[in-house]
C-alpha cells in the first residue's frame, strides 16, 4: 500500500515537474533585444520608453529615428505625429530587416478582446 501511494506521488511530482517546465518560459517576458520575436511586439503609437523597454539600448539615432542591430536582424523605428499629454515621442513606422533579407513592416496595434466586445457593443 504505501509503495502505491509512493509511486502515485511521484507520478504526481513528475506530472507538476513537467508542467512547470513548459509554462516557465511564458512566466517571464523575454529579454530585452533586437529580435523579430521583439519586434512584433512593437505598434504603432507605442511610447519611446516602451520601444527601450522591448529591444533594449539602440546601436545608433538621428532625427526622430533609432536603429537596433543584432546578429540576426536590424531594427528601424521612427518616431512622429501628435506627443502624448507627458510629451512622449510615439512611434510612426518601422521595419525589421533579417539577415536573409526579409522585411517586416510596423504594424498597429491589434485591439485585445475586451475592446472587441465594446466595439460589439458601442460601449
Amino acid at each position: 500500500m504505501k509503495n502505491k501511494r509512493l509511486a502515485g506521488a511521484l507520478l504526481v511530482l513528475a506530472v507538476v515537474i513537467a508542467i512547470a517546465a513548459v509554462c516557465y518560459p511564458s512566466l517571464y517576458p523575454p529579454h530585452s533585444a533586437p529580435t523579430p520575436a521583439n519586434f512584433r511586439r512593437l505598434y504603432i503609437g507605442l511610447e519611446q520608453d516602451e520601444v527601450f523597454a522591448i529591444l533594449g539600448p539602440m546601436t545608433h539615432s538621428e532625427f526622430g529615428r533609432d536603429t537596433w542591430q543584432s546578429d540576426e536582424c536590424k531594427i528601424v523605428v521612427f518616431y512622429g505625429g501628435p506627443l502624448d499629454d507627458t510629451g512622449d515621442k510615439r512611434t510612426s513606422s518601422g521595419t525589421l530587416t533579417t539577415d536573409d533579407g526579409k522585411t517586416l513592416k510596423l504594424q498597429p496595434r491589434t485591439p485585445g478582446m475586451l475592446e472587441t466586445v465594446r466595439g460589439w457593443l458601442r460601449l
